[in-house]
Formats: structure tokens, sequence, C-alpha cells
């Protein structure tokens, strides 16, 4: 079975709109980042989702993300610490 990529997790929630279909505003994104390790972006902020990468709202400017980056996709409302819904499967040697 083919692992689903991120772009197609982010297109599916991004165009669903059904009850129960958690929307971007509610996700949080775990990204590596090279300084920090990792850091987190809030749904609400992806601005355009992209073939390879999406574009990402900060404070005062724009930045775009590569997809292969985020490592999770986490579903905060509703819960003190969020559900997952997507994690990049582990490399096998």
């Amino acid at each position: 079975m083919k692992y689903p990529r991120v772009r197609d997790v982010l297109n599916r929630i991004k165009w669903m709109d059904t009850i129960g279909v958690p929307k971007m505003e509610f996700l949080t994104l775990v990204v590596k980042d090279r300084v920090s390790g990792s850091k987190e972006i809030s749904g609400a902020d992806i601005v355009r989702l992209g073939r390879r990468e999406f574009d990402v709202r900060t404070d005062e400017s724009m930045a775009t993300i590569p997809y292969y980056k985020v490592t999770e996709i986490w579903y905060v409302k509703g819960t003190p610490h969020g559900s997952i819904i997507w994690k990049r499967p582990e490399k096998t040697a």
C-alpha cells in the first residue's frame, strides 16, 4: 500500500467540506528546521498549496516550505494536546 503524501492529505482537508472533517485552521504541522531541529506551523497560516511546496504567512513576510520537511500533521481542535492525523514513516535500513 502506498503511503499518503503530505500534499494529498492537506488537499483532502482543504477541499472536503463535510462535518467531522478537520479544517486547515485546526491543524498544526511539525516541520524540520536547521536551527532548532523542528518547529510548529499553524494550518491557518498556510496560504497556498503548491506542487512541491507550500507557502506560509509569517509575521512580516511569506515563507516557502517543501513538503519533504513536514514530519507530522496534528488536529488540535477540541483536544488538549491534539491527535496525530499523519506522520512520516520511519526509514528502514
